[in-house]
């Protein structure tokens, strides 16, 4: 499962130019690489900045290493992703148990959220429907708290994977509960301008439609996911 969250505020403060710097350079492997399915590609990238960040830790002020770990926790969660993109799923929950850490580390809201986030996608790709579907709802609980840009995507990329679920037979959800789980996540998504959530939304509403035979919604709504990838 594929959980591509864009970039949002996730430096708080004032951070250094280098970690600046990372937090740039991170976007824009998301821009080339991992956008265009070019993933293993997007994981070398990932390395790299890992193995950066790591180095200048010790040599930033307390506040510059929140800011710090913020991008980590980030940077964990896309080699999280990357890994299953790649049909490596086995290798995700050690970037999750990292993730999780480096979030803690930063003290920032909306990254613990994420990296709870992103556990419950690791928990559910592995098999643990119920203990993952209790991680995504806690990390709902706390998206709802704030009104950032990592907050406000990550309540419309909830209804995206609850969606998702729904299509894949995962969880027992209807056609018609797709539909409405696709509707919000528009609603959410459309404000931000949170292009890949926006086109996964238009995928996930299609296939429902397509499901109970409304051939020319499911058509435009495909035509609606090309459109905005």
């Amino acid at each position: 499962m594929n959980l591509a969250l864009d970039k949002g505020g996730i430096l708080q403060g004032m951070p250094s130019h280098e970690i600046k710097l990372l937090e740039k350079k991170m976007e824009e492997i998301l821009i080339t690489f991992e956008q265009n399915d070019q993933y293993r590609e997007a994981l070398q990238g990932y390395n790299m900045i890992e193995m950066k960040i790591k180095h200048l830790l010790d040599s930033l002020s307390s506040e510059d290493v929140n800011s710090a770990y913020g991008v980590l926790a980030q940077c964990h969660f896309r080699q999280g992703n990357m890994h299953r993109s790649l049909g490596q799923a086995a290798e995700a929950p050690r970037y999750s148990e990292m993730e999780a850490e480096a979030a803690r580390q930063s003290g920032y809201a909306a990254t613990i959220a994420q990296s709870i986030f992103s556990e419950g996608v690791t928990l559910i790709s592995n098999k643990h429907l119920s203990k993952g579907l209790s991680f995504l709802e806690k990390a709902k609980e706390l998206f709802d708290q704030g009104d950032n840009y990592d907050c406000i995507q990550g309540r419309g990329w909830y209804w995206i994977i609850k969606a998702d679920l729904g299509n894949k037979g995962i969880t027992e959800t209807t056609p018609e509960e797709i539909i409405e789980f696709s509707n919000n996540a528009l609603e959410i998504l459309a404000p931000i301008e949170n292009w890949r959530g926006i086109s996964r939304a238009y995928l996930a509403r299609s296939i429902a439609y397509r499901s109970i035979g409304e051939m020319k919604l499911a058509d435009r709504d495909f035509a609606k996911t090309k459109e905005y990838e």
